[in-house]
């Protein structure tokens, strides 16, 4: 079922018919953004810098939360100039990807690194909002420690979202490379 959904997705969503109603070869959506060199260099680069975005942003503040980095400067100072940034960022690597898989969603679908790289994104998301949601939350209390407390910076909270992050990114390429 999901396999029809992206096959129409792939083949029939935009594509021209001819005189007897059957789909031209090469013209839907997808097949021209494949084929349309400067349109997908243009989104996959955009991908790459705004992962690099993505990616700087959450560095930084987890350094300040392990204490390696900016000990001097408070982590909501840090963490609130940085987030929309982060979110930003974020935003921009879901449209440009989306983009990316509506090229060939048959193809990346049933790719095993794609699928690996999703679940580590959904991990990485849940990660993000438990630190938010509980760790987060008692942080005027250690805001401007040169070290906070272990549950801000416990090796089990953030760099999680480290691994989740790294480890969803090779499935980004992975099919487009052979």
């Amino acid at each position: 079922m999901i396999s029809e959904w992206l096959a129409e997705l792939q083949y029939r969503l935009g594509a021209t018919l001819d005189a007897s109603g059957k789909i031209v070869p090469d013209t839907s959506w997808s097949a021209q953004l494949l084929s349309s060199e400067r349109l997908w260099m243009m989104i996959e680069g955009t991908h790459l810098i705004t992962l690099m975005v993505f990616a700087g942003t959450i560095l930084f503040v987890d350094l300040r939360l392990l204490g390696i980095a900016l000990r001097t400067t408070p982590v909501s100072r840090i963490s609130d100039s940085l987030l929309p940034w982060t979110v930003g960022g974020f935003l921009v690597l879901l449209i440009t990807g989306s983009a990316l898989f509506f090229s060939n969603p048959l193809e990346y679908y049933h790719n095993l690194a794609f699928r690996l790289k999703l679940a580590f994104l959904l991990a990485a998301a849940l990660n993000i909002f438990w630190f938010h949601l509980r760790v987060q939350s008692n942080r005027p209390e250690w805001d401007t420690a040169e070290h906070p407390p272990p549950p801000a910076s416990a090796l089990p909270g953030r760099p999680r979202s480290r691994f989740g992050f790294s480890s969803s990114s090779p499935g980004a390429t992975w099919p487009t490379t052979g």
